[in-house]
């Protein structure tokens, strides 16, 4: 997984169970290697400002110092393997991942309210547009999406039976996802 910043500044999920990441700050010139502290394997990275970011690697965690250390944030209690996050500031933020695992925060990781995906699928994506309108997706084409900040979601028809894993919107009208071999849906 990769985020860039801006044009200088940029992450990258190594893509092994190390539980190492990469960041620059030259354009991609250099590339120096962090670990997170954990053997986790890096599935996404979202950074808010120069300072404040998340990663998922199984569970949660965030940085405040531009990635140098990183906290545990994990809901509570057993959550299944989290693997994908979305925040729309340095407080509000969805966490998704395996057997249709969804969390919501409103206090930047501090605690966390589980919302019911209606699916049981692993769930690969998530996205909103603002703080009601969200996108999620997963295996086996699902397709979910909430008007209420994640209270209630509801399936849409995605029109393919592929495992789904990227999704960006445009606004909460237009936006694409993609899959496996060569899926690319368009809605809006």
């Amino acid at each position: 997984t990769v985020f860039a910043l801006d044009t200088s500044t940029a992450f990258v999920g190594v893509g092994d169970a190390t539980g190492n990441i990469l960041k620059t700050t030259d354009g991609g010139s250099t590339w120096a290697s962090t670990n997170i502290g954990t053997s986790g394997w890096v599935s996404d990275i979202q950074m808010i400002d120069a300072t404040t970011g998340y990663l998922a690697d199984g569970g949660v965690l965030k940085t405040t110092d531009g990635g140098a250390t990183w906290t545990n944030k994990n809901p509570g209690g057993s959550p299944p393997a989290l693997q994908y996050i979305h925040f729309l500031d340095a407080s509000t933020g969805w966490v998704t991942g395996a057997s249709g695992a969804m969390y919501r925060t409103t206090d930047g990781g501090s605690n966390w309210t589980t919302q019911t995906s209606g699916t049981s699928n692993q769930l690969r994506a998530v996205r909103f547009t603002d703080a009601s309108n969200g996108w999620a997706l997963g295996v086996s084409g699902t397709l979910i999406r909430t008007t209420n900040g994640g209270t209630a979601w509801s399936s849409v028809v995605s029109g393919t039976s592929e495992h789904l894993y990227g999704l960006r919107f445009a606004s909460d009208g237009e936006g694409w996802a993609v899959g496996d071999n060569g899926t690319i849906l368009r809605y809006g």
